[in-house]
């Protein structure tokens, strides 16, 4: 793993142009082999055009463009590149005394501009800014496509081969509108790829409608999926899930938690494409795509007909299954770069790597939880974070903060078992003010000063008691 701050954006490719072929070679040698980038060379503009407009693999993550003698070439280049694609960066290489032309640059679409003679510590600073920026609009754009429900299977993080064959079925999947069911233990983004499936097929644009069977109430189930009418001078109706999602897809999860009955009526719904809501006789045309999720094995649901088969077999014609984390490890560093950069975004945090310690320390676990647990860790280490790297001793910290369980039973009782130890031993005096700290910790949501204030001490010596507890707080 890269010593960088940032790792993913030592990761980063950097097209270079440049018609000078000697000045070419050393600024790809600099950038290469002094800054860590990998690196494609362009001697000629139309050459450079042709590979990112065409896609060529790989594609550059921002480009540099000597401008020393600058041409309507060069400016159309600029403009060509960011018709396409926006939210490249382009930086511009112009010589001092001449920042008129990095101004034509700048109105053309580039993001920024160095003088040269080059000092080699600024070009590392604006090229780590403009892949930084760069980084977080895309993460947000990620954002705004899942909450929008536009999320697509390009969206996806994890490059195991476990995983990338689930997202080889999902994009076949995504291709057609048959039913579609997503098998995987909790926490694994059974939503997530549904969503994905959705906002990269035949349906994207239209309504993802969400339904945890388990969740719903057997009296209410029937008109929450099918709607319902109201018979009356003045029409009421419930739409329902079915007609709420037409045109697009319906998401149902444990769909075996429906009743046996409802689920026939679904089956008939799916062939037909035609629905009768409770409390009338007449039948309205719905057009759906349905995706079923299971978190368990389906097999004792189908024996004891808690499953419809012939629904299930139906729906399962295209089958996903996606694997668990603990099968596919070697997606956990890649999928903590996403969450910390995500949290980066959505919570102001400034981590945005993790160190090859917390890694293998993350490796470790079995993670009975999945992807979601994982997040939900590394969301609370991001808390207590306070630089750009999180580091095994911040991750000890928050697995230390588990939930303070209050006995139930009299208010003596309460007051005297925080003080014993499994063997009823009365806890030493350290012990006892660990555990006010890791509480203080997970009540503030790990906010130091918020922590250090509710337990009446300084900040700093909130610092030194956790070294003092072993936990490296960086």
């Amino acid at each position: 793993m890269c010593n960088n701050p940032v790792q993913l954006i030592m990761l980063s490719t950097i097209l270079i142009v440049d018609d000078r072929p000697a000045q070419l070679r050393m600024t790809e040698y600099t950038i290469n082999q002094k800054m860590g980038y990998a690196t494609i060379p362009a001697s000629k503009i139309d050459y450079a055009a042709r590979w990112v407009i065409s896609g060529n693999q790989p594609q550059p993550d921002m480009i540099l463009v000597d401008l020393e003698t600058p041409s309507p070439e060069t400016l159309q280049f600029i403009r060509e590149i960011k018709a396409h694609k926006p939210q490249l960066p382009i930086l511009v290489l112009t010589q001092y005394g001449h920042e008129e032309h990095a101004s034509l640059a700048v109105q053309a679409g580039a993001n920024d501009f160095i003088t040269t003679p080059v000092i080699m510590e600024r070009l590392k600073l604006s090229i780590e800014n403009a892949l930084k920026i760069k980084y977080m609009s895309n993460e947000m754009a990620r954002l705004e496509r899942k909450y929008s429900g536009h999320v697509s299977l390009g969206d996806l993080v994890g490059n195991s081969e476990e995983f990338r064959a689930c997202l080889v079925k999902a994009e076949m999947a995504s291709a057609s509108h048959m039913p579609i069911w997503i098998e995987g233990e909790q926490g694994v983004g059974k939503e997530t790829l549904a969503r994905a499936i959705h906002g990269s097929g035949l349906r994207a644009g239209q309504p993802f409608v969400v339904l945890n069977c388990a969740n719903l109430q057997a009296e209410d189930a029937e008109s929450v999926l099918f709607g319902r009418e109201w018979p009356g001078n003045t029409r009421h109706f419930l739409l329902g899930k079915l007609r709420e999602a037409h045109e697009g897809t319906l998401y149902l999860h444990e769909i075996n938690q429906l009743a046996p009955k409802l689920q026939e009526r679904l089956l008939e719904v799916i062939l037909s494409n035609r629905m009768t809501p409770v409390g009338t006789s007449h039948s309205v045309p719905v057009d759906v795509r349905v995706i079923c999720s299971h978190s368990n094995d389906i097999q004792p649901a189908l024996s004891d007909g808690t499953m419809n088969e012939q629904l299930f077999n139906h729906v399962q014609s295209q089958s996903i299954h996606i694997p668990a984390l603990r099968t596919r490890k070697q997606d956990i560093e890649v999928l903590s770069e996403y969450f910390l950069r995500r949290f980066k975004a959505t919570e102001n945090k400034s981590v945005t790597q993790i160190t090859t310690d917390a890694v293998a320390a993350l490796e470790a676990q079995q993670w009975p939880g999945n992807v979601r647990q994982l997040a939900n860790l590394l969301h609370r280490a991001a808390l207590l974070c306070s630089n750009s790297m999180l580091d095994a001793g911040t991750l000890r910290l928050v697995q230390q903060l588990e939930p303070v369980h209050y006995q139930r039973g009299n208010s003596q009782q309460a007051e005297i078992l925080p003080f014993l130890d499994p063997q009823g031993k009365i806890k030493k005096l350290r012990s006892i003010e660990e555990e006010a700290i890791r509480f203080a910790l997970r009540h503030s949501e790990g906010c130091m000063t918020r922590a250090a204030r509710s337990l009446g001490i300084g900040r700093s010596t909130l610092y030194r008691k956790l070294d003092e507890m072993g936990v490296v707080n960086n």
